[in-house]
């Protein structure tokens, strides 16, 4: 056998040696526990810290979501729940000034979807006609489609970059949020993920649907007549009064030297 093949033949031979080596490693190396794959609907029992304690399928389970769950939160909203900052989806008639002709009567408080982006957009659905020259004045009126956030709000008004859009009193607000925060006890929901042990779930997808409307969020009550040091009126005043209640302090004794001169 020349010495180039054998080089070769033993440089094989201690190839395939150490695969064997590794592969005997890893058999008798300690494995991770194997995930099991879970899903079911229940009923939302409980929140704290980010832990969700679930009913599901008569079963009770601690859920936890995974970084990159996938979440829908879907219901309804009182009309206050619009506020700035949200993101809104609606379509609406604007006139020149960019403002909407009637009322708004149906908006959606929700989340990007893959691909969206937001800005204000032609309505392109059918049955609507859109007239945007690409020169000169814009028509009297344009049907557009809305999916931005809510830059300010201001006595029912919302605007949205440019454009404001009046809202209906009794505006139907849907939702459909990325947050599990909203959700309440005794509201359906629908988990998918995997566990290690029983009762123990990772949520990779979570939809909730709402069992009552999302109300409008408090606002903090500031106390009335509060003075530029944070203390109120009425606890100045009683600061004052207790200090007239005070008896008046007594002269101090003069010393001797001071009664010699």
């Amino acid at each position: 056998m020349k010495p180039a093949s054998l080089a070769v033949g033993i440089t094989v031979f201690l190839l395939i040696g150490v695969a064997a080596d590794v592969a005997h490693a890893q058999r008798n190396r300690p494995q991770p526990p194997k995930k099991e794959n879970k899903q079911g609907t229940g009923r939302l029992e409980g929140m704290q810290n980010g832990i969700y304690q679930v009913d599901l399928d008569g079963q009770k389970w601690l859920v936890r979501l995974s970084p990159d769950a996938r979440v829908h939160v879907r219901g309804e909203a009182e009309v206050g729940f619009v506020q700035p900052g949200r993101l809104v989806r609606f379509a609406a008639e604007f006139d020149r000034k960019r403002k909407t002709t009637t009322p708004v009567t149906e908006i959606e408080v929700g989340q990007l979807e893959l691909g969206e982006k937001t800005g204000v957009f032609p309505d392109e659905a059918p049955g609507f006609s859109v007239d945007l020259p690409k020169r000169g004045a814009p028509s009297l009126t344009s049907r557009m489609r809305v999916l931005a956030p809510v830059a300010s709000l201001k006595e029912g008004v919302i605007q949205v970059g440019k454009y404001k859009a009046e809202l209906a009193p009794d505006a139907k607000v849907t939702v459909d949020l990325a947050d599990l925060q909203v959700a309440s006890v005794g509201d359906k929901i629908f988990v998918k993920g995997w566990y290690i042990m029983s009762g123990a779930l990772v949520a990779e997808e979570a939809e909730v649907t709402l069992s009552k409307p999302l109300s409008a969020p408090k606002k903090p009550v500031r106390p009335k007549g509060k003075n530029a040091r944070g203390k109120s009126d009425v606890d100045k005043a009683e600061i004052e009064k207790t200090d007239a209640e005070k008896p008046a302090e007594k002269p101090a004794e003069k010393t001797e030297v001071e009664q010699s001169k």
